[in-house]
């Protein structure tokens, strides 16, 4: 009988092998930032994709909070991890105790820890080094404890940033955040930030806050889409050191930073770009 079985299945192999293999149909896929068209959609420069931003510049009270998460990362991070995990698995329960962190952390930990009490965490209270608590179930907060800070925080680095530039250069800006992009084919993608130079010039920043991220191929193909590789992309991923972002921009051919080093790293790129000569618009390219 276990002879008879191995002959079925190596026939049924053979026979579905011989079977064409049906085309993917559009909507079978995620991916929505591949052009249909090369020859319509990779020719466009950057800075000529019709772009709408669906989110503002949050209270000066959540930018504070979003700067002091990412500036104690190192005190936080696993307390984050703890709640983020608590959040996935619908138990919005924290018990987590911080015996690890130097007396330095910990005064740093508690400082953001009050902050974050203003609405976030609720009925919260200490136990020698155990901190306990509970997460507000509001989408608000959980989009904001799941990554919404850094983007936040990277925003308000940008924004400083660029009007320190502006003022020695002369040159005019605006800071889109979740911009997104538009093709002419109906798809789209969208970038946490983009940053416009004076109408003519566009650098596209995506922000990662946890350390589980490694689709790094995923920026290839979305750089080449929209021609913003090498000189006008870059990723920041928090908990990145600084070798391990080189290997990554080796390979994908982009800038690739934790947000430590961003400040200088989007500043030289800014300062690069307002000096490269202009390119060509899609009338001159077509013309």
């Amino acid at each position: 009988m276990l002879y008879v079985a191995k002959y079925l299945n190596e026939l049924y192999r053979r026979f579905y092998a011989l079977l064409p293999v049906p085309a993917k149909s559009a909507q079978s896929t995620n991916v929505i930032y591949l052009p249909v068209s090369k020859e319509e959609d990779t020719a466009i420069p950057f800075r000529e994709y019709p772009v709408a931003s669906t989110s503002q510049r949050p209270s000066d009270g959540t930018v504070e909070l979003a700067l002091e998460l990412m500036k104690n990362d190192d005190a936080m991070c696993c307390f984050l991890h703890d709640v983020r995990a608590a959040i996935t698995h619908k138990n919005f329960h924290f018990y987590y105790d911080f015996s690890d962190l130097t007396a330095e952390q910990r005064m740093r930990f508690r400082a953001t820890i009050k902050l974050l009490q203003d609405g976030y965490l609720k009925n919260c209270g200490y136990s020698g080094t155990k901190f306990f608590g509970e997460v507000a179930n509001l989408h608000t907060v959980i989009d904001f404890l799941n990554g919404r800070y850094l983007e936040i925080a990277i925003a308000e680095l940008t924004e400083k940033t660029l009007a320190t530039l502006a003022a020695e250069n002369n040159f005019q800006y605006s800071l889109i955040r979740n911009g997104t992009i538009r093709q002419k084919n109906g798809r789209h993608n969208e970038f946490d930030l983009i940053l416009d130079l004076n109408d003519t010039i566009r650098i596209a920043v995506e922000i990662k806050s946890g350390d589980v991220f490694s689709d790094y191929e995923k920026y290839v193909t979305v750089g080449n889409t929209y021609n913003i590789i090498p000189d006008n992309f870059i990723l920041v991923q928090s908990r990145l050191s600084e070798k391990s972002a080189q290997r990554i921009g080796d390979v994908c051919g982009y800038r690739v930073c934790d947000p430590a080093p961003y400040t200088a790293i989007v500043q030289d790129m800014v300062l690069a770009q307002l000096s490269a000569p202009c390119t060509a618009t899609t009338d001159e390219l077509v013309g």
